[in-house]
Formats: structure tokens, sequence, C-alpha cells
């Protein structure tokens, strides 16, 4: 057989040994679609217990029959042996578990937690909105008019305003990340020295939620401020046109440094809004997950039987096998705290979180 052109590949598969190892690895991705596979079967036959694949890591905790009533989620595709492990959260459990991951419905006892947040969310589209170069208001687009005006006459040679204002947005840009580089190390250090402390979650629970957030924007900043900022910096931007276009980022003069230290503002803030948006979602989901875990496990007289049948099956302590399903659990915490993120910020996708993470 002849052929003009053709494309040989080959595949190859390293075997590193023939022998089932007797668990099955989850990354944190397959596990959050576990607990989602566990709430869908909970909402279609309002299942109690699950029993799927043994998790690597949880082989003690093999047992090699369910009883009739708990519900079999093995992954059909794992080619694995008849061996369950059992999951120590209830249909209801889960269910509520995905609600919080996906901001569905927040959880019970947590309005001021909530209440926090929502102005946090607000305040991060402020500080996002001075990451955007925008002529807005009259004093801006004078200003804007004459750069452009002066722009033709030095140069000598026609552009479009749209091929302009590109010109402006791609020299801030580039400012933007060499100084966010520049006073990454510094302002992460001094961020957590100035909010090292922080009010306690008994100190939250004594609070209202107004003096609550009032006390934050001691720490963080006035939306006022931010306005005044994102005005400030739009100036600087539009007076510090020509250096911008000629990648000229430091320049002595009044208006460069003042463009600068506008920015090292902002930059700062962004760094104390990362900071306490860290701080009391860890809270958030603590006690979330608290309440869940105690109304579905910790108090159940669930978790008293399956403890029991487990260590009898596997001959162990029921010490042993409550620890197991106790880091099961903390699992379940790393999962629902990396969806919640991802959930939120699929939403709400903020270019200085980017920034400060870079």
């Amino acid at each position: 057989l002849q052929t003009s052109s053709c494309i040989w590949s080959t595949l190859k598969v390293h075997i590193l040994t023939g022998q089932s190892s007797g668990g099955v690895f989850y990354n944190i991705n397959s596990k959050y679609k576990l607990i989602k596979k566990m709430s869908e079967r909970n909402s279609h036959t309002h299942a109690k217990r699950f029993a799927g694949n043994v998790w690597m890591g949880y082989e003690p905790l093999r047992v090699d029959h369910i009883q009739e009533d708990v519900c079999n989620i093995k992954e059909s595709y794992i080619d694995q042996n008849q061996d369950f492990m059992l999951m120590p959260c209830s249909g209801d459990a889960v269910s509520e578990l995905v609600q919080f991951a996906e901001r569905k419905e927040e959880a019970r006892g947590n309005d001021k937690y909530s209440y926090i947040q929502s102005n946090l969310i607000y305040v991060a589209h402020r500080l996002d909105a001075c990451l955007e170069f925008e002529i807005d208001g009259a004093k801006h687009k004078e200003l804007f008019e004459k750069q452009y005006s002066e722009f033709y006459k030095r140069e000598q040679r026609p552009i479009r305003k749209q091929v302009f204002v590109k010109y402006i947005e791609s020299g801030y840009s580039y400012l933007l990340r060499m100084k966010f580089d520049e006073k990454q190390d510094e302002y992460k250090e001094s961020v957590k020295t100035e909010l090292d402390k922080l009010p306690s979650r008994e100190t939250i629970e004594q609070m209202t939620k107004e003096s609550f957030w009032d006390k934050i924007k001691e720490k963080l900043c006035t939306l006022v401020r931010v306005q005044d900022l994102h005005e400030e910096i739009m100036s600087g931007i539009l007076t510090n046109t020509p250096h911008l276009m000629k990648s000229e980022w430091y320049v002595d003069d009044e208006e460069n440094r003042s463009l600068h230290e506008h920015l090292e503002e902002l930059i700062r803030y962004c760094y104390r809004w990362k900071y306490l948006w860290d701080y009391f979602e860890q809270l958030y989901l603590e006690q979330n997950m608290m309440s869940i875990k105690q109304r579905f496990w910790s108090n159940s007289r669930e978790r008293q039987n399956m403890v029991r049948w487990t260590a009898g099956q596997i001959q162990r302590s029921p010490e042993v096998v409550e620890e197991y399903y106790d880091n099961i659990w903390n699992e379940f915490k790393n999962v629902i705290t990396y969806h919640r993120k991802s959930a939120l910020f699929q939403s709400h996708p903020y270019e200085f979180l980017e920034l400060l993470n870079s």
C-alpha cells in the first residue's frame, strides 16, 4: 500500500505491575464527580448509604459485600475486583455538600458570612475596574482628545482612535504586570502583618453583620476611596500616554511618579482583599462543613451502625474505622473548598487575582 503522505505514531504503554493494588486513585475532580453521582442517585432513589470502589490509601476499609439497602456506585469502567468501600455520608448529606460547593444554596445560620462575602465581591468588581482602561466622563474625554491630537502632530502619521486606544491599553497592561511582579513579595508579607489579628469566629458571632462589615472596611478600604483611586489611575494613564506608548515605564516627573504610587496603592488593596476573602471563606467553609458533618454523621445513629458493621467485617477496632471515615470527611472538605472557589471565579473572573497568582 502506497500513499502520498502517511504519518505513523507509536503508543508505548509501560506496565509496572500486573497485580491490582486493591485501591483506586481518585484526584480532586474525580472525588467531586463521585459526590455529584451520589447526590444524583439520592434525588432519584432517596439512597441512604453508598458503597463504591476502594480509594487508594483506604484499603483497610475494604469489604467483600454490601447490604441490600446500600446503593452501589462502583464505576463500571474500572477493572477492579468486587470489593467495596462504604462512604460515610448519606444521600441528604451529599446533596447539601453539592449545593454548598456550587453556591446554589447557602447553608443555614451564615447570614453574616454571606453579607460579608457579597460586600467583598462588590469591592472586587470595583478593584478590577481599575485594571481596565476606560474613557469615562468629560474630563477624561477631553484629555484623551488632547493626547490623540498631540500624537498625530508628533508622529505625523494618521491613526484611528480605536488603534490609539489599543496602544494605550497595551502599554497600561504591561505596566500593571510589571508593577504586580515588582511588589508581589513585599506586599504579600506586609499584608499578612497588617491583617494578622482578624476577628475570631466567636467574636463574629457576637457582632451584627453591619458592625462586622465596618470592621472589615477598616482593614481593607472604603468604596469611596476605590472609586477615587479609579479616577486618579485613569487620569494618570492619559497623562502618561506618550510614555506608555514608548514603553517608558519610569520617568522622572511628578505625573509618572503619581501614577506609580496610585498603582502601588491599588495592588496593596488587591492583596488585602485576597487575604480577607481567603480568611472569611475558610471560616465560612469550616462552619458549614462542621454543621453538615455533625447533623449527618457525628451525631447520627447511622455512624455508630456503619462503624460497628465495618469493624466486624474487617476485624479492626471501631476507633481505627472511625478514624478512616473522619479522614474521608476531611477529603470531602478539601474537595468542596476547591470547587467552591472554582464556582465563584468562573462566574466572577477577576483579573487582579490572576495577576496576584502570576
